[in-house]
């Protein structure tokens, strides 16, 4: 269901194969918020290590453990399951004593620290990820050498991968059932997977149809510009292209795709000196679905770059 060979591909499509996540230990996540824990707060920010832990799982468990809410349990995003992962969760405790986490108890998971903090932990309130992947068994070390030196100087397509989607796609077609149905769904993990998938298969289709145009990393009117490893971000203007796109080709700004969700840009947008009212354009039925059902809209890069990227991980 979900044509991922059908999706624009930047440096075309590839030309030799190897193994990926052999182990779980073969892809490792370290996330980086971009700030420390306050020390005081009605939160409390817990770093956890997870080994083959799917991270809503990891969340519910945690709130079960501080007997509270599930909702009351936040992350900046969800990690892969098959991996080994170091991701931040938040727990509104508030009026409490400090809860001792290091009694919290989960098979493949380790509490690596945790301290108080004043403000919930959002979706995308995060300073980044660093990615640390083992490819084995690799068919043409000379083509993916080829290719990683492309992907440093021109990046690479920010599309959600086949997890995001479920098992054969089955989260996009328990969406696509929502939407068709309008019946409520009442477990609340069926309902933040089904959207998940819906936004970011709404997503990859906008960055597809980007790419396919020969300046896709030209800022035009309109676009939604975040700032590099921050998550604030502002909607263009005329006046502002010259210098937002002197800013993108030196990796300060990034151009963005929409995840579609309720409110508008402007609304949702970093107050900023330089503002006009513009018409979002209407969207077509499946994103209005996904305003009405969905979380406020937000921005997400639709393309990356790593400074980084080698073959030092291939075997």
């Amino acid at each position: 269901m979900i044509a991922f060979d059908q999706l624009t591909w930047l440096h075309g499509k590839p030309q030799s194969s190897g193994l990926l996540k052999a182990n779980p230990e073969d892809f490792l996540v370290v996330e980086d918020l971009g700030f420390a824990p306050d020390g005081e707060g009605e939160h409390v920010l817990v770093r956890i290590l997870k080994n083959g832990c799917n991270t809503r799982f990891v969340a519910d468990a945690l709130a079960k453990f501080l007997k509270i809410h599930a909702r009351e349990v936040s992350f900046a995003g969800q990690k892969d399951k098959h991996a080994v992962t170091e991701q931040w969760l938040c727990a509104r405790v508030p009026g409490k004593e400090m809860p001792d986490l290091s009694k919290f108890q989960l098979e493949g998971c380790q509490v690596l620290e945790y301290a108080r903090h004043k403000r919930k932990l959002r979706l995308g309130a995060l300073k980044g990820n660093q990615f640390t992947v083992i490819l084995r068994e690799i068919s043409d070390r000379q083509d993916v050498e080829t290719r990683l030196q492309a992907i440093a100087e021109r990046g690479v397509p920010n599309y959600f991968g086949a997890q995001r989607f479920g098992i054969g796609g089955s989260n996009l077609q328990g969406a696509l059932r929502w939407a068709e149905s309008g019946a409520p769904v009442r477990d609340r993990n069926k309902r933040s997977f089904w959207l998940s998938a819906a936004r970011s298969a709404l997503f990859n289709q906008q960055v597809s149809i980007r790419l396919k145009k020969t300046e896709f990393n030209q800022v035009v009117d309109g676009d939604a510009l975040q700032l590099a490893g921050r998550g604030s971000w502002f909607v263009v203007t005329p006046e502002e292209l010259e210098v937002s796109q002197a800013r993108v080709h030196n990796r300060e700004l990034m151009i963005t795709a929409t995840l579609p969700g309720s409110g508008d840009w402007e609304a949702s947008a970093t107050p900023r000196l330089s503002s006009r009212p513009r018409s979002p354009r209407k969207p077509r039925c499946r994103r209005c679905w996904c305003g009405r059902k969905s979380r406020r809209r937000a921005g997400r890069c639709f393309s990356i770059h790593s400074s980084s990227a080698g073959t030092g991980g291939m075997t």
